[in-house]
């Protein structure tokens, strides 16, 4: 049975067409020269992981294959894992590299801002659409004496899995479980919670459709 498109979902939550193909393209690439990959990898692991830490703004925002090439590579080294077929664009921007795991066929797209203070882990097959935000911390004010941006953090891990559709400029925020074929719609906000199969749009993000 061929899927149909609607045009009015996907304007909305801005699918792009040609993803599909695009990372089909990327697969490819990885079954052809994963042994080459794997390689590279491993002895990347020759220098210390400060070495990358400190150095990663050289290829946040190269171009092309080059760039998304070299930043795959230092993710790879700086995360508690990184799958294959991973595409980290540019600008990209994660605070605490080591509290953030990746799944295989990952997407985290141009200007995404990820804070992995408290965990943050992505399933195979996922997407964070273009400037949107993950944030695995809230701000407490419970301290009148302390000025409010200086009270303690309370942090809570954010678990998105597989086959979960983040879109642009969405925000999730600590404490949110996105389960497997989810979609945040874009500009919503994902609150503490779990979101079961469906789609969600709005501030808050609500059900709009069980999938």
């Amino acid at each position: 049975m061929n899927e149909v498109a609607n045009p009015t979902v996907d304007a909305a939550f801005g699918i792009e067409p040609r993803y599909g193909e695009m990372a089909g393209k990327g697969r490819g690439i990885f079954e052809k020269y994963g042994w080459a990959i794997n390689a590279v990898r491993a002895a990347s692991r020759l220098l210390p992981r400060r070495f990358y830490a400190s150095t990663y703004f050289i290829f946040d925002a190269a171009p092309g294959t080059f760039g998304a090439f070299f930043r795959y590579l230092y993710a790879c080294r700086l995360t508690q894992r990184c799958g294959m077929n991973v595409t980290i664009g540019k600008r990209v921007t994660v605070k605490d590299w080591s509290g953030l795991a990746i799944g295989d066929n990952v997407a985290i797209h141009t200007g995404v801002y990820i804070d992995a203070t408290g965990g943050v882990s992505i399933g195979d097959n996922s997407s964070i659409g273009h400037y949107a935000s993950v944030l695995s911390f809230e701000h407490t004010w419970d301290d009148p004496a302390v000025p409010m941006k200086y009270n303690r953090l309370r942090l809570e891990p954010i678990e998105i899995g597989s086959d979960v559709l983040v879109f642009a400029g969405a925000r999730v925020l600590a404490g949110a479980r996105l389960q497997s074929r989810t979609l945040i719609g874009a500009g919503s906000i994902a609150r503490r919670g779990v979101y079961t199969s469906g789609l969600y749009a709005g501030v808050p993000a609500k059900l709009i459709r069980a999938l």
